[in-house]
């Protein structure tokens, strides 16, 4: 059977997804490579960088109610009270996200996330995921900076800097 939904994975498997292993750090100070070695092993599943929390972080900070606002709009004046909830249901969008990365190893048993930007949403990921581990690579930052210079003469053009 094809997982493709939340409803369809097995309670160890929402675990998995609910015990991700983030691995964060400055763009080009080897994250990929990192998480290529880790995705190697039969256990680990994960996928390409999925830029979750830079996409979503948006919506659960419209959604943060802030009692000094004289007047409430938005998602806050719907929110109000409900952080659990939105905690619970923040999970279920990342589980529903990432099931299918469980059709490739379904009795995996740990889950990488590498999205280098990460690094700002620690304390965002903690409280939604009490159980996530994070590693944060560390390269030397010439290092970092001749890769994005490199980066740039080729396949990054678009995106390193010059």
């Amino acid at each position: 059977m094809s997982i493709s939904s939340y409803k369809q994975l097995t309670d160890e498997q929402r675990n998995v997804l609910q015990s991700p292993v983030f691995i964060i750090g400055c763009g080009r100070s080897g994250t990929t490579w990192l998480q290529r070695l880790f995705l190697e092993h039969p256990d680990v599943i994960g996928g390409q960088e999925s830029e979750f929390f830079l996409a979503y972080s948006p919506f659960l900070d419209s959604a943060r109610f802030d009692e000094k606002q004289p007047r409430r709009v938005g998602l806050s004046s719907y929110w109000q009270n409900r952080d659990e909830e939105l905690e619970n249901l923040t999970r279920r969008i990342w589980c529903e996200t990432f099931a299918k990365c469980f059709n490739s190893r379904p009795s995996a048993k740990i889950f990488i996330e590498k999205t280098p930007t990460n690094v700002f949403q620690i304390d965002r990921i903690n409280k939604i995921f009490p159980n996530a581990k994070f590693i944060h690579l560390v390269r030397d930052s010439r290092a970092v900076v001749s890769s994005l210079l490199a980066a740039n003469k080729g396949w990054g053009q678009n995106w390193a800097p010059k």
